[in-house]
């Protein structure tokens, strides 16, 4: 982290499988000082986002963070996925040569990389071309319908930050007073098991006969020992209410009657209901992970075997889950309504758990909890984070334009100088000149692509880096895009379309959050 601060501009965002808990790390550390300074933020990428709870996620997740755009901060994933391609061939390499494949691996990457920036920043504005053509009819058709405005959308996102921030705090009780009212309930089922076993020992009439004395006595032994054990734990506990009576000044007895103890039974229901609601959220939550793990494209038949009987264990388990939440919800007052086998292997991502949580008051008459009204919060979101895509494609074409016009300049002025000292050199040097500036032609057709699109308002052609003058004397034909080929550029698509990771790529882009 203090590399990355030390390398970095100010204002700088960076993705972290658990951004949110090492940022209060960073804050604490002392690195404080210069991560304020430099006004960085850190944030859960999108795919790991997901996985965090819906709290974390409303702030930390970067479909939420003004500025992230459609980013959704996986690159090194897509680094591990593809590198593992490396694994056949350096698994029994000595360890030099490991590293020569390593070394020439990643060198081949950054070239690829280089000759697809062109393609990547055209498919992005494409990609947030599409979003706000597509989406924005939707979202004032959705805005004109539900009688909303930006300004109600702001104050419920405010609203709903603030509800899911407290979500789940416990009421402050005592927690003595909630010990006693457990012991209490045990107390009661402890004598209740009494009397039955009473009942039975004071039933039970030997059989006589020689033939039957052994099983008589293991039946009579049974019966003495279960009676024993329940007059012991009648004992017990009554023992410990008496200790803690004394110690709350609690007289007479509570009985089920008492207003606290009515109170504090609707408190340990609340809390077996949340612990019902975690449990099945988290269980869902893994299947649906699992699900898409079965979908990717190199996942091997044992893993494949392995995660589906995995995932029929956890369909009973699941099952189990919803029918103890079913339960816990019924004990509520007012109870809740069941849930379904069929509505919970639909659900989606947490917030449709966490709506779930709050037992004090009913949020389903608020209008930020309505499916429309989330849902077109979302949508604003995915046009917003859209056409800060935009305005960043705007200056990043730009930002290369003016790289390539720089480069083709330094060029020509080395060429010049290596070749007017008779300098050996200068024959490798136009190797590597001609190589470069056939793939800087190339990233200028893209350029010149993005510069025709009809959502492009930016300035075409190169600008002038910081701190620096306008270079002169560049060659026209090197600046200029060749000409288009009649014949399909399909071969040219960004090799990450291709890559392992396409599957999750494929999933993470068309995520949204509530």
């Amino acid at each position: 982290m203090a590399k990355a601060l030390e390398v970095l501009d100010a204002d700088s965002l960076c993705g972290y499988d658990i951004g949110c808990s090492f940022e209060s790390t960073v804050t604490h550390s002392t690195l404080a000082t210069t991560f304020k300074e430099k006004n960085a933020r850190l944030c859960v990428n999108a795919f790991h986002g997901y996985t965090h709870c819906y709290v974390c996620q409303l702030q930390y997740h970067p479909n939420i963070i003004e500025g992230a755009g459609l980013e959704d901060l996986e690159t090194l994933e897509r680094v591990f996925s593809a590198s593992n391609q490396l694994a056949s061939i350096t698994r029994y390499a000595s360890a030099y040569r490991r590293r020569l494949f390593i070394d020439a691996y990643f060198k081949q990457w950054d070239e690829d990389k280089y000759l697809n920036l062109g393609t990547f920043i055209l498919n992005n504005f494409t990609q947030a071309m599409d979003i706000i053509e597509r989406n924005t009819p939707a979202l004032e058709d959705a805005k004109k319908s539900l009688d909303i405005s930006n300004e109600d959308m702001d104050s419920w996102e405010c609203e709903e930050a603030q509800f899911f921030a407290t979500l789940g705090n416990e009421q402050p009780y005592d927690i003595r007073q909630v010990v006693y009212v457990e012991l209490l309930q045990d107390l009661r089922d402890a004598e209740s098991k009494s009397a039955r076993v009473n009942t039975r020992f004071r039933a039970f009439i030997p059989v006589t006969g020689p033939e039957f004395y052994e099983k008589q006595v293991s039946d009579t032994r049974k019966i003495e020992t279960e009676r024993r054990h329940a007059i012991d734990k009648v004992d017990r506990i009554t023992r410990e209410l008496c200790e803690l009576e004394v110690e709350l000044e609690i007289s007479p007895r509570w009985t089920p009657a008492h207003s606290k103890y009515q109170e504090i039974v609707n408190f340990l229901a609340e809390r077996k209901y949340r612990q019902a609601l975690d449990k099945l959220q988290k269980l869902v939550i893994q299947r649906l992970f699992e699900l898409h793990k079965l979908n990717l494209a190199q996942t091997g038949y044992k893993m494949r075997t392995h995660l589906s009987k995995s995932l029929q264990t956890r369909c009973k388990t699941i099952r189990k889950a919803v029918a103890a939440y079913n339960a816990a919800a019924a004990a509520l007052e007012p109870p809740r309504p069941p849930l379904e086998w069929s509505k919970v292997s639909h659900y989606d991502f947490l917030e449709e758990f966490n709506l779930l949580q709050d037992t004090r008051n009913d949020i389903r008459k608020k209008r930020w909890s309505e499916p429309a009204v989330r849902e077109t919060i979302k949508l604003r979101r995915r046009l917003e984070r859209a056409q800060e895509k935009i305005i960043r494609c705007t200056v990043e074409v730009r930002r290369l334009h003016t790289a390539i016009r720089d480069e083709a300049s330094l060029f020509q002025r080395v060429l010049s100088e290596l070749q007017a000292a008779k300098d050996p050199l200068y024959i490798a040097a136009k190797d590597f000149v001609d190589r470069r500036l056939r793939v800087n032609l190339a990233l200028l057709t893209r350029v010149h692509q993005v510069y025709e699109l009809s959502g492009f308002t930016g300035s075409q052609g190169p600008g002038v880096c910081l701190g620096t003058t306008p270079p002169t004397g560049t060659n026209d034909s090197i600046m200029s895009p060749p000409q288009r080929s009649n014949e399909s550029s399909d071969e040219e698509e960004d090799d990450d379309v291709q890559g392992d990771i396409g599957g999750i790529a494929e999933f993470v882009g068309g995520l949204t959050i509530a």
